[in-house]
């Protein structure tokens, strides 16, 4: 007589096969490693690099409107808007020069441009002017116009940008820049012009 073993098949499993606890864990590494990033300072270098790099583009227009204008505007909006700059100079406006900001802050003829990634950050154009001369390079806001014999410094200056962007700023351009405390929590940074005097 042949003895046959059968085995029972059970249908209703419960609970996780190993397959399924392993791709949970595969799952959540990944999830982990997206998120240090963010926790350890991510975030700060990535709104540094917005900074540095919104501050370039604003500069580099500025020295393409003074070139054809022969000084800088009195605001950020004349670098997009001819209708934001005097009438006796509007033959010379071969802009725009910069392109139309998605958020502006102020009211025309002088709007500043808000920074459309981080919240409460302000670019606009500001000439600083001490009693000493310009400076060109400073470690902070109290050198900005105090080594150059015109008195005045050209700068791109940006409001509220949180201390620790501020501090990677600063930290990857040294003392191309200038910073000065503001309230809550934030710095005000200067990123001045270069001109030869």
């Amino acid at each position: 007589m042949k003895s046959t073993f059968h085995l029972k098949q059970v249908k209703n499993q419960e609970g996780f096969t190993l397959v399924e606890i392993l791709m949970a864990v595969a799952i959540l590494i990944v999830l982990i490693a997206l998120l240090i990033p963010n926790l350890t300072g991510g975030s700060d270098k990535r709104n540094a690099a917005i900074v540095m790099r919104s501050a370039e583009g604003i500069m580099s227009g500025l020295a393409k409107y003074k070139a054809d204008i022969g000084a800088y505007p009195a605001a950020l909006q004349a670098l997009w808007d001819k209708n934001a700059i005097d009438s006796s100079i509007a033959d010379y406006w071969k802009g725009p020069y910069l392109d139309t900001p998605s958020k502006t802050n102020g009211s025309s003829p002088s709007q500043n441009i808000a920074d459309q990634n981080i919240a409460g950050v302000i670019y606009e154009y500001k000439k600083v002017t001490s009693s000493g001369g310009g400076s060109g390079t400073c470690a902070d806001s109290s050198a900005i116009g105090s080594n150059n014999s015109s008195g005045s410094d050209h700068t791109v200056k940006i409001t509220a940008v949180p201390h620790e962007t501020a501090t990677v700023v600063r930290d990857k351009l040294g003392n191309k820049i200038c910073l000065s405390d503001a309230s809550g929590g934030t710095t005000d940074i200067y990123f001045i012009i270069e001109e030869a005097w």
